[in-house]
């Protein structure tokens, strides 16, 4: 047993996947040694069951298997353990070491991408400053064009191509569109593509400003040799070495030599041998070098005037050819010396393209030296200078365009071309090229032209907006009847179709589409006289006629001194319903009015008969009465009278509003005295004074004596005012009659002090029947004032009001001033009097 737990202990501590055979070995060592154990007792009657021998052995080999499967535990544990405890060491070393390298590149200002063949670009690092202009975002850093120049554009496009293609690296400085210059570094790292972008500084910017000027030099010199190469004379330019390093088209085929590049592989000198040491010389000598030399060209031996300036050892020179004795003249040709004296510009050219005959028109036209164009220049030396000076159409492809219009010469042709150059002229331009004799062009300038049709057809078009505009229809005939123009409104109001208008139909055509809605046949007869009678019978016309669809249509007919004729149309139905309405409501309001009148005018005077007798029988009463009266019956005579009288006033009073409103009151004007009407007035109104304790004071000024008026009407104009002003006046108050000359008018002033007039009712207060309660508590019949108003405007004056709330009232009256009459004056002075 001793030995068996040693194996046991044995197998605890070997190797993972020696472990399942020594299980199984401890288990079939306990099994033999149970089964040994029980044979050696199986003798013994007196010995142990072997039952009871299984199962010992049986418990010895569970024991044994779980104590070998705790240690295999314990040692996985541990190891296990101590794999997770170096791993945590490890992620802790990578972790500060991610950290120091990302300090490392946080340190230094710059941009990160990085991208793969799957993966779009991803923003790693992105510290640098804005105002470099670069953007931070990955979408908007992959537009290049939108922050990058253009030519930074193409080279990193191309950097980045090569970097994902080939792997190769790239490292560049650039500029922004903000003026700011950055450095790009692509590398490629396994699959990986990184790009970084960085603020250049110090010597670099340096650097970079220095590839700036030199790239901006480059251009500029690019761009004056294309020009150069554009010029038919000669240019070239020498090295240090006085070689030739570069020429221009022209330069190339003056020597025969075609292609510019073969002249400078070459080394094809347009000057002679003589010429280049005598150039070399006067270069050194004074920086220049000005002479006729003569070259060999494909035309033969052609003389030249070189000139040729060198600056640091670099030379640029140039050669204009010398034209043949041949010289165009001006008026050389008989049968051209007409055309000098043209407004037109013209030129002829011969065969061999050489200008031989224009006139002055020609050399205004084009600004061109008249000199010049003497020693007789080729066509395509005049289109290069015009070219130069943009005086010719702008074209794509100038080259092409030359030798088409060259084309001509050797043709038998003739036709005509619209140039619009860029200043804004507009030529017209004839050619007649003849085989063998040349071409001639001329040059009519049509701008004015041009100009007045774009306004002509600018007006034509506002004219046909602003008729659409209108809700007039409106159409226009010509003189032979066909319909040249109308709107919207004009086919809308008869329901036309547009298509139909717009074939510019004949007026009978019209006129029969109208018809179905009007059929009247004298209109359309007298419609059709006016747009096609001729110009002596044509006059213009209005008219206005209901419809059958119950519209009101008002139509006009205008001669146009073009012998057209305009018709117009207008919808006025709601206006004529309206108009007719007023007209109606109004004659019904007139009726009613002289009905009114009418009946006021004969109420009044049956009413003023009866009165009369009333009051005079009374006044007989009181007058003749033979016995004497107790003093209620003279009282109540006496208020029989005085009612008598009032209603009497009343009831003149609406006779005077009915013959006024009917226009049958008419004035006697003369000139009237105020001091006599104003004193008559003062004896009327002394009853009523005294019966409300009031009292008149009256001034009259130096300068008033007589007036323009009826006297009876003046004096019941003024004594309405008074009787007014007496009535709203308190006991023991004081009424004001003021009289003046205000600038060449006699105004009269009443004035109470009374407790005024309400704000509500001023303006109501002159209108008939309009009363307020006066100081006793009693109401007028609110017809005095009314009058007055009517009277004063019959006279030509006016009338205003000035009133306020316990301030009292003013009526003034201004009347005209009669002429001066000295037979007739009152005296002169000033009048004051004080009654009652």
């Amino acid at each position: 047993m001793r030995t068996n737990w040693g194996r046991a202990a044995s197998v605890a501590v070997c190797p993972r996947h020696l472990f399942p055979s020594v299980l199984l070995s401890s288990s079939a060592l306990a099994a033999v040694s149970t089964r040994a154990a029980a044979q050696e007792l199986g003798g013994s009657a007196a010995g142990l069951d072997i039952r009871l021998l299984l199962i010992l052995g049986t418990m010895l080999g569970v024991m044994a298997f779980a104590i070998g499967t705790a240690l295999y535990a314990m040692r996985t544990t541990r190891q296990s353990r101590a794999r997770a405890e170096a791993a945590i060491n490890e992620a802790e070393t990578l972790r500060s070491r991610k950290m120091r390298l990302e300090s490392i590149l946080a340190a230094e200002p710059q941009l990160l991408f990085a991208w793969t063949e799957a993966q779009a670009p991803k923003l790693l690092i992105a510290n640098l400053p804005q105002s470099l202009g670069v953007p931070s975002a990955a979408d908007a850093f992959m537009r290049f064009s939108e922050w990058l120049s253009e030519d930074g554009v193409d080279s990193l496009k191309a950097a980045i191509a090569s970097l994902t293609e080939t792997g190769q690296g790239f490292n560049l400085m650039l500029a922004t569109l903000a003026g700011k210059h950055i450095e790009i570094d692509g590398r490629a790292a396994g699959p990986c593509v990184t790009l970084k972008v960085r603020d250049i500084t110090g010597q670099r910017l340096d650097m970079a400003r220095v590839g700036d000027r030199h790239r901006l030099l480059d251009a500029q010199i690019g761009a004056l040799k294309s020009l150069l190469d554009t010029l038919p004379e000669p240019a070239w330019l020498r090295g240090p070495d006085r070689n030739l390093t570069w020429v221009n088209q022209a330069y190339a085929d003056a020597t025969d030599a075609n292609a510019a590049t073969r002249v400078v592989q070459e080394q094809i000198d347009i000057l002679p041998p003589n010429d280049r040491k005598a150039a070399e010389k006067s270069l050194a000598r004074a920086g220049e070098f000005r002479e006729q030399i003569l070259v060999s060209t494909s035309r033969g031996a052609q003389r030249y005037s070189a000139q040729v300036v060198g600056r640091g050892g670099v030379s640029a020179g140039m050669a204009r050819e010398i034209a043949a004795e041949r010289k165009p003249q001006a008026s050389a040709d008989g049968r051209l010396r007409g055309f000098d004296r043209m407004a037109t510009a013209f030129a002829v050219f011969d065969s061999e393209q050489r200008l031989v005959h224009f006139n002055q028109a020609y050399a205004d036209l084009w600004k061109l030296d008249a000199a010049w164009l003497a020693d007789g220049p080729f066509d395509a030396e005049i289109l290069d200078k015009l070219r130069f000076a943009r005086q010719l159409p702008e074209k794509a492809d100038y080259r092409d365009w030359k030798q088409g219009w060259l084309a001509v010469y050797g043709r038998d042709a003739q036709f005509d071309d619209e140039w619009h150059l860029p200043d804004g002229r507009a030529l017209h331009v004839v050619i007649d090229s003849v085989p063998g004799r040349g071409v001639t062009y001329l040059y009519e300038d049509v701008t004015e032209r041009f100009a007045l049709e774009s306004r002509y057809n600018e007006l034509i078009q506002v004219q046909r907006e602003t008729i659409d505009t209108l809700r007039e229809g409106v159409a226009v005939f010509s003189q032979d009847g066909a319909l040249r123009l109308y709107n919207k409104a004009f086919a809308s109001i008869w329901r036309l179709n547009p298509r139909q208008l717009d074939g510019e139909p004949h007026i009978d055509e019209v006129i029969e589409s109208c018809r179905v809605l009007h059929d009247d046949q004298e209109e359309w007869a007298r419609t059709k006289v006016a747009v096609t009678a001729i110009t002596s019978e044509r006059y213009p016309y209005e008219s206005q006629f209901d419809r059958d669809d119950g519209c009101v249509i008002a139509a006009a007919a205008l001669p146009l001194p073009d012998g057209g004729t305009l018709l117009t149309y207008v919808d006025v139905s709601d206006s004529v319903r309206a108009e007719r309405a007023l007209i109606e409501k109004n004659e019904a309001l007139e009726t009613a009015d002289r009905l009114k009148t009418t009946f006021i005018r004969h109420v009044s005077y049956e009413l003023r008969t009866p009165l009369t007798n009333i009051v005079g029988f009374t006044d007989f009463l009181l007058d003749v009465a033979r016995d004497p009266l107790s003093d209620k019956q003279a009282e109540y005579l006496n208020d029989i009278r005085s009612s008598g009288r009032t209603l009497r006033t009343i009831i003149d009073d609406i006779l005077d509003l009915a013959s006024i409103d009917a226009g049958a009151l008419h004035l006697e004007k003369d000139g009237v005295d105020v001091r006599k009407v104003i004193a008559s007035l003062e004896s009327g109104l002394a009853g009523q004074m005294q019966q409300n304790g009031v009292k008149l004071a009256v001034e009259i000024g130096e300068a008033v004596d007589r007036v323009t008026a009826d006297r009876q009407r003046l004096s019941q104009i003024l004594y309405n005012l008074l009787s007014n002003a007496v009535s709203f006046s308190p006991n023991g108050g004081t009424v004001m009659l003021n009289c003046d000359d205000d600038d060449g008018m006699i105004r009269f002033r009443v004035k109470d002090e009374g407790p005024g007039i309400p704000a509500e009712m001023q303006e109501s207060i002159f209108e008939p029947f309009e009363s307020r309660a006066s100081g006793a508590g009693r109401r007028g019949a609110g017809l005095g004032l009314a009058i007055v108003k009517s009277l004063v405007e019959l006279h030509g004056g006016h009338i205003a009001l000035r009133t306020g709330t316990d301030r009292g009232t003013e009526f003034q009256v201004w009347l005209p001033r009669a002429p001066q009459d000295t037979s007739d004056a009152a005296g002169s002075g000033r009048h004051s009097s004080l009654a009652g």
